[in-house]
Parts: C-alpha cells; structure tokens; sequence
C-alpha cells in the first residue's frame, strides 16, 4: 500500500441550481442532492425545452475554496426500477456542459467537457483538469436551434443524483508509475505515456495508463486507489503480443 492525496471535494458542499421542481417532499429534488453521497437521492429541476418558459438549466457547487480539479463524475437519474429508459435519460443529459470558475458565473471560466454525440451513459466520467472553486453543470434547449438525433427536446428534466469532484496531485502519479516501470525494465525511459481511463466511484478512483518504454515494449499500468490507499496492477508486453490481444479485444 503507498499513500496518495485523493479527496472528493463536492461531498456535502453547498450546492445550488435554476429552477427546483415540486417534488413528494418539499426538499427531495434540492440541489444539495447530487452531492449527499446517496445515489438514490437526486436534485431535479423544472423542465426546459420547447414546451416550457425555461431553455436554459445550471447546478452548481461551491466548493469553498479554489482547488486544482482532475476529475469529475456524474450519476444521471436512471429510472431503472420503473422499465427502461436508458436513452430517453441519455437523450435529456445530451449536449450539456461542465465549467470549472472562480465565480458563481453560470457558463464559468474554463471549460473542461462539453458533450456532443454519443450520447453521455448515465454513468459519466471525465478528466476535467484545472483550477476553481465553483464546479457548474449547463444545458439548453432554445428556440429556434436543430439538436442531433436522440437529443430530448420536450419535458427535459434535469436529475443529478451523485456528482463527484475529486483532486489529486499528477506529479506524485506520474513519478510513481515512472519508478515501478523503471523497477521492472532498467534502463527505461519513457516514450510515452497515454492514460486511457479514469473512473471515480464514491472513495474509489481506478485510473488506467500504457507506457511505451523501450521499443518492442509496452507496459500497462492499473492503480486502484480505495481511500488514501493505492494498489497498482503492471502487466508487461511485447508489442506484437499487445496488438494480438488488441486484436482479439476488437474481435469480441
């Protein structure tokens, strides 16, 4: 076990949002919801789109400080017990945005994702690199505008059932998985180095990244961080067996 600074910052901060829809209980759909630590609880504002006054949506947290941001997740409101209704939820999320700000301004000053097509899994992850205290979810369904196909146009409710905020230092990462894969193959230098997914689940951070270190060779790299507590899975290849499994994964 080695120890790494991993924080969820959004957790039971204070959040806000344009419009709250009336829901069973009078603070059930608040938008400090998406950031309880309960999936099972989620904000929900008015609709927007072509049918209602409102074309615009925001939430946002305010994460009492200016921290360096590398990733956030999303839960989206699935409906799972009531039958599917997978892509009429990913239809209501498509297009929305993620802005990191200084301020409580609404488009933020930096934006760090922007959906287009496909459509977003209600399960979302990203990368989201920068610096700011205000993390802000945006979307909109004006007048006027064509969307892609598969987007909701009509009773489009937004509902966030866990959004996920988390800061890590990169430099302590990257020298990490440079001395494991030195360790392993010396003399190594890294080629380069392409990290390919970055998952955050709760207290759990999964991130993936392949390293070509000497030619002919690849080394993949897995940290599973539970906590402040890290385990790392290394596997070695030789290129051509890493293209046969490449191959057989496309396959499948």
């Amino acid at each position: 076990m080695i120890s790494f600074l991993i924080e969820v910052l959004s957790r039971g901060k204070n959040a806000t949002q344009s419009t709250v829809r009336s829901c069973i209980s009078s603070t059930s759909c608040d938008p400090d919801k998406a950031v309880d630590g309960d999936r099972n609880t989620c904000m929900k504002t008015k609709e927007i789109g072509q049918s209602s006054p409102y074309k615009t949506v925001w939430w946002t947290v305010d994460l009492g400080a200016n921290y360096s941001i590398y990733s956030i997740s999303i839960d989206f409101k699935d409906y799972k017990e009531y039958g599917d209704y997978e892509m009429r939820q990913r239809g209501r999320f498509g297009g929305f945005s993620l802005y990191l700000s200084y301020t409580p301004n609404i488009k933020g000053d930096v934006l760090c994702y922007k959906n287009m097509l496909p459509l977003p899994p209600l399960e979302f992850n990203t990368t989201c690199i920068g610096y700011g205290r205000y993390v802000i979810y945006y979307n909109e369904r004006l007048d006027g505008v064509t969307y892609p196909e598969g987007y909701q146009t009509l009773n489009l409710y937004t509902e966030l059932c866990e959004v996920t905020n988390v800061r890590m230092e990169p430099m302590v990462l990257n020298v990490f998985i440079t001395a494991v894969t030195t360790a392993l193959i010396t003399p190594s230098v890294i080629r380069r180095m392409d990290f390919v997914n970055w998952v955050v689940k709760s207290d759990i951070l999964e991130i993936s990244a392949t390293m070509s270190v000497r030619k002919g060779i690849m080394v993949k790299t897995v940290l599973t961080f539970v906590q402040q507590n890290a385990v790392i899975h290394v596997t070695v290849y030789r290129e051509p067996a890493l293209k046969m499994k490449r191959q057989q994964d496309n396959g499948n």
